[in-house]
């Protein structure tokens, strides 16, 4: 072999070997590294993506579900949105209305818009046309209904009933009766039919 490809070979030796010696002390930090994570407690491999992650808006950081109560407005019990007439005055033969809100929503809130305006009350009424009819509003502790025994979803539904009842006496009972259910309140009405044909069953 000539000089020149003695040296050649000799550079190229040299040269693999740097590059080996390179691939073993990046092994080896990795190592090190990796060490130090799984033994030091204050250190861990998520923190640094829950450091990039962006902060949750306070909307979702609020706590919600079984622990919202019914605030301001969302009262509990039914109410009347429209204008309140005697019995005289009202026409046996126009609807009642009665909107029954879900798992916690709210006699109003439900039915609101973030400008202020309650649908029930301020579009309903112009909707149907009908300034007879009568539109009500029931609101009852939603929060609780899948925290307790289903005997809550059955006092909401005895508690409504009554309250119907006593705005339907005479001959406002002979009035259409018409029902808007948001989730939950699908149910509250389901069992608001069952404590009905109950009690005329029992009389």
């Amino acid at each position: 072999m000539s000089l020149r490809g003695l040296l050649s070979l000799k550079s190229w030796g040299k040269s693999r070997s740097r590059s080996r010696d390179r691939r073993s002390a990046q092994a080896e930090t990795a190592h090190q590294s990796s060490s130090r994570l799984s033994t030091n407690p204050q250190i861990r491999p998520l923190d640094r993506a829950t450091a990039s992650a962006p902060a949750l808006p306070p909307s979702i950081l609020k706590p919600s579900g079984p622990s919202a109560a019914p605030s301001g407005e969302d009262k509990l019990g039914l109410f009347c949105l429209t204008l309140e007439l005697t019995e005289e005055q009202l026409d046996p033969h126009t609807p009642d209305i009665i909107a029954i809100h879900g798992i916690n929503g709210g006699s109003h809130k439900t039915w609101k818009h973030e400008n202020g305006k309650n649908w029930l009350k301020d579009f309903l009424p112009r909707s149907i046309g009908n300034d007879g009819a009568r539109i009500f509003t029931f609101g009852y502790d939603a929060s609780v209904t899948f925290t307790k025994s289903k005997s809550d979803i059955d006092d909401f539904a005895r508690d409504l009933l009554n309250r119907v009842a006593r705005q339907r006496r005479g001959k406002l009972s002979t009035r259409p009766l018409v029902f808007i259910c948001h989730s939950m309140g699908g149910i509250v009405l389901k069992k608001v039919r069952y404590a009905a044909s109950s009690t005329l069953d029992a009389s």
